[in-house]
């Protein structure tokens, strides 16, 4: 094959796969504006508004719990490694005495 058909072969793939696959997630986040969020959502029937309040509500509570951890776990082992720095430091202190 000539560089000119494997050209043209990689532009088709690329057509069919934007036609087959049209928008990404992200595409998809950009095309909805904040208006079209509300009022999807007044449009909802009391239930599921509700519904949709205790979904959010819940994970933006679990994403608050995953900052603390990892806050929590980068805390203790750095808490870790100064008592370890410390440790190896006084044990090399007593030894050159």
């Amino acid at each position: 094959m000539n560089p000119r058909s494997d050209q043209d072969l990689k532009n088709q793939e690329q057509k069919l796969q934007k036609e087959i696959y049209p928008s990404t997630l992200k595409q998809v986040w950009e095309s909805r504006s904040p208006a079209q969020l509300r009022s999807w959502f007044s449009s909802l029937s009391k239930p599921g508004k509700i519904v949709v309040g205790v979904v959010a509500a819940s994970v933006g509570v679990t994403l608050v719990q995953l900052v603390l951890k990892i806050v929590t776990a980068v805390i203790s082992v750095a808490i870790l490694a100064g008592l370890v720095y410390f440790g190896y430091k006084l044990f090399l202190s007593r030894q050159r005495a």
